[in-house]
């Protein structure tokens, strides 16, 4: 049980040097090629390179390269402005945004074996999109931060099933019928992308959205049951953690309840949750500039145990009560 809490196993990895070259890494570290382009690599806006279906793909300016992972030999270029790499199965997707002309704003769609163009579908002209995400058979574009942020379900052949002035935190598919749960910074939402409705909502109280993106985020944790459970946090702040357990059939929320912040100074804080379901048991793991971890009936949500650390674990912390917590 302990290693589910750990870092994943380590992969292949690729670097952009400073001189413009590729160097692709094997999981051990070890260089497998390095290959030298005529031309800046590399963006602001990541993912700026990835490795997907035998090729590995760079921002370069202006466009993209496509490489063998096996090899690194260059086997396409494309030309046209590209930010935010995301790839599934053969489609290789990217913005492109040009601050300067607000026609020019486009999430584009290429074959991974070709580069070559397969739909392009215009993205919210009066924000920066900031984050392109997959969940089930659809993409999911963010635009902007703070509250005012915009978000754009688009389906796998270009088309935008869902425009709302909402920030979407996160998505999850829910079982094999093709709806999503979208958690957003107003709402939890069941969504049927094939006919562009919802199926439930679940409205919160305006307190629970104090904070907003990037200072809140929201993610869920599907249960043996069937329930989903629904976690919030600030990932740069001591936000504590809020969690509420949901019906997926109807959105009915089972029960609510909240893990207590650790009160550390503000600007000393990084916070990173991990939660897992063990027998009955919730098991909340908080990592940051000190860790808590809690044991919480999943029936209920009332708390079990809970243990505070004057320092981050894997540093060897001590612990503020006599009990070391049980990870089997």
């Amino acid at each position: 049980m302990a290693s589910e809490f750990e870092g994943q196993p380590k992969e292949a990895s690729v670097e952009l040097t400073d001189n413009d070259a590729v160097r692709y890494h094997e999981p051990d570290g070890s260089v497998r090629w390095t290959t030298v382009l005529d031309a800046k690599l590399g963006s602001l806006r990541t993912p700026d390179r990835l490795i997907h279906g035998g090729r590995v793909f760079v921002v370069r300016y202006p466009g993209i390269v496509a490489l063998d992972d096996a090899t690194g030999e260059v086997l396409w270029k494309s030309c046209e402005r590209a930010e935010c790499l995301i790839a599934y199965g053969d489609l290789l997707l990217a913005r492109n945004f040009d601050y300067e002309d607000s026609a020019k704003r486009w999430l584009v769609a290429r074959r991974t074996s070709s580069g070559e163009v397969i739909w392009r579908t215009a993205i919210p002209m009066q924000q920066d999109p900031v984050r392109i995400a997959r969940v089930g058979n659809v993409f999911i574009v963010r635009s902007g931060v703070i509250t005012e942020g915009l978000s754009q379900v688009v389906d796998m052949q270009g088309r935008i099933v869902l425009d709302t002035p909402e920030c979407i935190y996160s998505g999850y598919p829910a079982s094999n019928s093709g709806d999503l749960i979208l958690l957003t910074n107003k709402r939890i939402i069941r969504f049927r992308p094939s006919e562009k409705r919802a199926i439930w909502e679940t409205r919160e109280k305006e307190e629970a959205f104090r904070f907003f993106w990037p200072f809140w985020h929201s993610q869920s944790l599907p249960l043996r049951s069937g329930d989903l459970l629904v976690y919030g946090y600030g990932p740069i702040s001591d936000s504590g953690i809020e969690l509420r357990r949901l019906r997926i059939a109807d959105g009915k929320v089972l029960w609510t309840a909240r893990c207590a912040s650790l009160r550390v100074a503000h600007s000393q804080y990084l916070q990173m949750v991990v939660l897992r379901e063990v027998d009955n048991d919730l098991l909340v793991l908080s990592r940051g500039a000190r860790d808590f971890f809690e044991v919480r009936d999943l029936s209920t949500g009332a708390q079990r145990r809970r243990w505070e650390f004057d320092i981050p674990l894997d540093t060897g912390a001590s612990m503020r009560n006599d009990t070391t917590p049980q990870w089997e």
